[in-house]
């Protein structure tokens, strides 16, 4: 397993910018016609929603 230490301010950061990626992977996977390519967009969008509610679930320091 790795860990990774960070301030609250890049813990907020990263939050954003994985709620924002997140939010363009939705609209890429409506706008994808192949199926596989598709599937990888949702496997990625999944993975990093785990991460963000993982990122959630620490308290802060």
């Amino acid at each position: 397993m790795i860990r990774i230490e960070l301030t609250e301010e890049e813990a907020e950061r990263l939050h954003i910018a994985l709620q924002n990626y997140i939010g363009e992977l939705g609209q890429q996977i409506s706008a994808t016609d192949l199926m596989a390519f598709r599937e990888e967009l949702k496997a990625t969008r999944d993975l990093l929603r785990k991460i963000d509610r993982a990122l959630a679930a620490v308290p802060a320091a």
